[in-house]
C-alpha cells in the first residue's frame, strides 16, 4: 500500500522517485544501529555523506511505514532550500521517543498521520503541528466482484482471534464451506508487494465475508489508549466483504464507515456460542453482501489514494 500511495504521488504532482542507496558497509551499520533497535542511539555517531538531490527539487515526500524506516539522518545537506513533507502509516505510543527525536525539528514543513487519535500526542511530543489523512488503498486493485462470484466463504488476514478462528474452521468444515486465512509469518517475500497485493485484493474481493479486529483487542499493549484505523478496514470496503468482528472505538471509525458497517462477533463467547451466531449470519448472507455492496458504492473514491493525496496537496497550500 505505501508503493500505491507513492504511485499516486507521482501521478498527481509529476514527482520523481529517488531511492536513497548506501554503500553496503553502511547498510550493515545501519541495520545494526537501526532505529528502535538496542543499539540505535549510537546512530549519530555513524559517518554522513551528503545526499545529492536532482536539481531545482522544490519539495520532497518521504512516505514511511513508521518512524523505524527513516534514514535521511545518515546523510547531509539533504535540506536543499525545498519543502518536506513527512507521511506516517504509523505513529503509536510506543513510537512516540523516536518520532520526537526525528519530527521535531522545523526541516519537516508538514507532518501527516494516518491516526487521527494520535494527533494530540504527536503535537505534545514534537511541539509542533500535525495533519491527518486517512489510510486508503489503490481502487484498481479490487474489481467489483457480484456476489455468485465471490468464491470464498470466509476470509481472515492478519490479526485473528484463535476462539473465533476455531468456531470458523468448525462451521467451515461442517457445511462444506471455503475458509481463507493467513497461514504464514512475516519471514521475507519472493514476489513484488505490488504483485502480492493485486493477488491480496484478489482474495479480498472474492470473499463473502472477511473478519477485522481493532488493534486495541488483538494487541492492546501496541495500541496503548489509541483505536488506530488501520488499512485492513479500508481494503474490506472496497472489496465490498461483508465485515465480521469489532469495530474499532474510535468516532471517526462511524463517521467514515457508518453504524452498520460490522457485523459483531464476541471473541469471548464460546466456541459452540460462535458457530450458532455464524450459523445465523450465514443465512442472512444475501442482505448482508447486499449492504456491503452499497458501502462501498457510497464511499467511492473516498476509499482510493488519489483522495488523500489531494487532501496532502491541501496542506502544503
Amino acid at each position: 500500500m505505501l508503493r500505491c500511495l507513492e504511485d499516486e504521488i507521482v501521478r498527481q504532482t509529476g514527482a520523481q522517485r529517488f531511492t536513497v542507496s548506501h554503500t553496503p558497509w553502511v547498510q550493515k551499520l545501519n541495520r545494526r544501529f537501526g532505529h528502535g533497535t538496542r543499539y540505535g542511539r549510537l546512530r549519530r555517531f555513524l559517518p554522513k555523506r551528503p545526499l545529492v538531490l536532482p536539481a531545482k527539487t522544490e519539495v520532497i515526500w518521504q512516505v514511511l511505514m513508521g518512524p523505524e524506516n527513516y534514514s535521511l539522518d545518515l546523510f547531509k545537506d539533504w535540506q536543499n532550500g525545498a519543502r518536506h513533507i513527512v507521511y506516517l502509516f504509523d505513529t503509536l505510543p510506543s513510537q512516540m521517543p523516536l518520532i520526537r527525536r526525528l519530527f521535531s525539528g522545523r526541516e519537516w514543513d508538514v507532518c501527516v498521520t494516518s491516526f487521527d487519535d494520535a494527533i494530540p500526542l504527536l503535537e505534545r511530543e514534537t511541539g509542533r503541528s500535525w495533519h491527518h489523512a486517512d489510510q486508503a488503498v489503490a481502487l484498481d486493485y479490487f474489481p467489483s466482484v457480484p456476489m455468485e462470484e465471490k468464491v470464498i466463504h470466509f476470509s481472515s488476514y492478519g490479526r485473528r482471534h484463535p476462539r473465533v478462528h476455531e468456531a470458523v474452521l468448525r462451521f467451515c468444515a461442517a457445511k462444506g464451506l471455503y475458509y481463507d486465512f493467513t497461514t504464514h509469518d512475516r519471514s521475507g517475500p519472493t514476489a513484488d508487494p505490488l504483485i502480492l497485493l493485486r493477488q491480496f485484493a484478489w482474495h479480498l474481493s472474492h470473499s463473502q465475508f472477511t473478519f477485522c479486529w481493532p488493534v486495541e483487542m488483538t494487541n492492546p499493549a501496541r495500541a496503548g489508549e489509541l483505536s488506530p484505523i488501520t488499512c485492513r478496514w479500508f481494503e474490506a470496503a472496497a472489496a465490498a466483504a461483508v465485515v465480521l468482528g469489532q469495530p474499532s472505538k474510535n468516532p471517526h471509525f462511524r463517521q467514515f464507515f457508518g453504524d452498520d458497517s460490522v457485523t459483531p462477533i464476541n471473541p469471548d463467547a464460546e466456541v459452540s456460542a460462535i458457530v450458532s451466531q455464524l450459523e445465523q449470519i450465514w443465512q442472512q448472507r444475501t442482505e448482508l453482501s447486499a449492504r456491503a455492496a452499497v458501502l462501498r458504492q457510497k464511499l467511492g473514491m473516498q476509499l482510493d489514494w488519489s483522495d488523500r493525496v489531494k487532501r496532502i496537496l491541501g496542506f502544503i497550500r
